[in-house]
């Protein structure tokens, strides 16, 4: 058995008293650190991590400014690769490396020649970057994502000006962008999604439901009902969370970018 195990219930909504619910989540969760670790969760340690975490928000969120290039100097792929490495690595570790990688990458000359249509990926436990290869391979590139592994891991930053660093990771949580499945504002949250197809100049969306994630079924319709009303051409593929089916996918998103072509 698991040495520590804690549920904590997540709101689905945002708003103040969301965020005052969770907010009691996060200091139970930190009381039970405290006893089983028996060191002390102060402010000041938690101010430290919330810089280290701001600073890592801020450095992939400059690779995200470079996907907005008419020719990125990253493929998808690549970047996802960082964004999941980011999830594992030691954040000041990783940081290092980020800002001695950056100016490489902001003068790097692109290898590829693909680059419209230009494509948002959208879904949950992706984890794979063999997935996004093989769409990219398929003749598009993927210049955003709005996948829990990538943009909505690490979008935006924590306020370090709030009194109570709990509180500012609290509202931090529930307020990031993109189109989380688990929350119930989903014409707030396709809004933002339609703000990034303009910003990042979106040809084409698809969208990559894990098999048996039912809250991303349930939200599925509803945003390709708000892609048709923007005009977007849109695309929903089930997927395994292993990589499986690969000639079957990659039919079916090979038509799909002809189907953009020919628009």
């Amino acid at each position: 058995m698991a040495p520590f195990i804690r549920i904590m219930h997540l709101p689905h909504k945002t708003s103040e008293s969301a965020a005052r619910f969770w907010l009691r989540e996060i200091e139970e969760l930190k009381k039970e650190l405290e006893n089983i670790t028996r060191e002390k969760v102060t402010d000041e340690k938690l101010r430290n991590s919330i810089r280290v975490y701001n600073k890592t928000r801020r450095l992939v969120g400059a690779l995200y400014e470079l996907r907005k290039r008419p020719n990125p100097p990253l493929t998808g792929a690549e970047l996802l690769a960082l964004t999941c490495t980011a999830a594992v690595m030691p954040k000041e570790e990783y940081n290092n490396r980020l800002e001695e990688l950056l100016p490489y990458l902001e003068n790097r000359q692109p290898r590829h020649k693909q680059v419209k249509p230009r494509i948002l990926v959208s879904g949950d436990f992706l984890d794979d970057v063999r997935y996004l290869k093989l769409i990219e391979e398929a003749g598009c590139m993927v210049v955003m994502d709005d996948l829990d592994t990538g943009s909505r891991y690490l979008w935006g930053t924590v306020d370090e000006s709030l009194y109570n660093p709990e509180y500012a990771v609290a509202k931090y949580y529930l307020n990031r962008p993109g189109t989380n499945p688990h929350m119930f504002e989903w014409d707030k949250q396709a809004k933002e999604f339609m703000e990034w197809v303009a910003e990042y100049q979106i040809d084409g969306v698809v969208e990559l439901p894990v098999m048996y994630s039912f809250p991303r079924e349930f939200m599925s319709p509803y945003l390709g009902m708000k892609m048709e009303e923007g005009r977007i051409p849109f695309i929903s593929l089930k997927h395994e969370y292993g990589l499986s089916n690969t000639g079957q996918f990659s039919t079916r998103i090979g038509a799909f970018l002809e189907m953009i072509k020919e628009k």
